[in-house]
């Protein structure tokens, strides 16, 4: 019901079972409440997930989901919440905290210690904007009139781009965990990302509201293992937007081979999308190159800019005290440095 009334959307019991009690790296549900006169008015999930930094894996929580009735507001209900559970994990796990809060709840976590890392970017590919409504990231109105000029731009960017030669792609319902796991373990990038084990895949890549498919990319001519991998995921939203995110890609760095078996990749999953009104793949996830050929856009710059509702940034926070500098360094990273991140969609808080 809280959830309802601040979020306005609907989620099963099942999707709360999935994201926060059937976690696998807590042994307790980590939400904290505030009461009011015997009624909840406000919550503070945590998702806990191990982060890969340099050769370590740690655990960080990420504040998710932050909910205060809207009559209780500037009260102090989530600066409440959310220094109590700094002090309630405060000598253990977790390693730091990290979220991509907007520019109304921002302030807040500054206060509270953490800091600005960069701008939690994502770009876009709108195939139909007549759809495509507030809960897309777009304003319905001026995107409708975008629909000519975009059918012009894919078709420049296509013929300016340099398609590599075939690869075989291989689609599979579902996600092949095993299959994943063993390609992100091939080559890990330098930068912080969680930590992609068969535990963390199967766990983070099983939200109730999405259907998934994986496209395996192999070589040119050869029977041998798969390149790389992309994990598209799709749900109709409560306005009826089809939206398709690529929410993760394996590995998560590579060469020309790995950049050609992208291309190939991204291809495929928007040829087999034919009714998606909104493609989204954030920012981290492939290369900018890759992305500007298939005529994808960030929203943070022209012309999705002046279109864009959102203003959120990565931020983050050690656990313990933020006033001393060698807190904000784990495993030889500094952890507010930007250029030592990367985060897709399996990172950020998305449903």
């Amino acid at each position: 019901r809280l959830d309802s009334r601040v979020w306005n959307r609907t989620r099963s019991p099942e999707w709360f079972r999935w994201k926060y009690a059937d976690n696998p790296y807590t042994d307790h549900t980590p939400v904290f409440v505030a009461d009011y006169d015997g009624e909840i008015v406000g919550a503070r999930p945590f998702l806990a997930m191990p982060l890969r930094i340099g050769d370590r894996s740690v655990m960080a929580f990420q504040p998710a989901d932050t909910m205060v009735d809207p009559d209780h507001r500037r009260s102090g209900v989530f600066r409440r919440m959310t220094a109590h559970a700094l002090s309630t994990y405060r000598n253990g796990e977790p390693a730091l905290f990290f979220n991509f809060p907007n520019q109304h709840a921002r302030p807040g976590y500054l206060d509270l210690g953490w800091r600005v890392v960069a701008p939690e970017v994502t770009y876009y590919r709108i195939e139909t904007p007549s759809t495509v409504r507030s809960d897309g990231g777009l304003k319905q109105r001026t995107a409708g009139a975008l629909q000519p000029m975009l059918r012009g731009y894919y078709a420049a960017r296509r013929s300016l781009s340099t398609p590599p030669d075939d690869r075989p792609v291989q689609q599979v319902d579902g996600v092949p965990i095993e299959r994943l796991a063993v390609l992100h373990s091939r080559r890990q990038p330098p930068t912080i990302h969680a930590d992609r084990t068969e535990q963390f895949l199967r766990w983070r890549l099983a939200s109730p509201v999405w259907e998934r498919r994986t496209y395996l990319v192999g070589e040119q001519s050869t029977d041998d293992e798969p390149v790389a991998a992309l994990v598209a995921r799709s749900r109709t939203t409560d306005d009826g937007l089809r939206l398709t995110q690529v929410v993760d890609v394996a590995p998560l760095c590579g060469g020309q081979r790995w950049r050609e078996a992208l291309w190939s990749g991204l291809s495929t999953v928007i040829e087999s999308h034919p009714a998606a009104a909104l493609f989204a793949v954030s920012d981290g996830a492939i290369p900018h190159s890759v992305l500007a050929a298939f005529g994808f856009l960030p929203d943070d710059s022209l012309p999705l800019s002046r279109l864009t509702t959102f203003d959120s940034m990565l931020v983050t926070r050690p656990n313990g005290d933020p006033d001393d500098a060698d807190a904000w360094e784990i495993a030889g990273r500094t952890v507010d440095d930007p250029d030592n991140w990367c985060v897709t969609f399996a990172e950020r808080d998305t449903s």
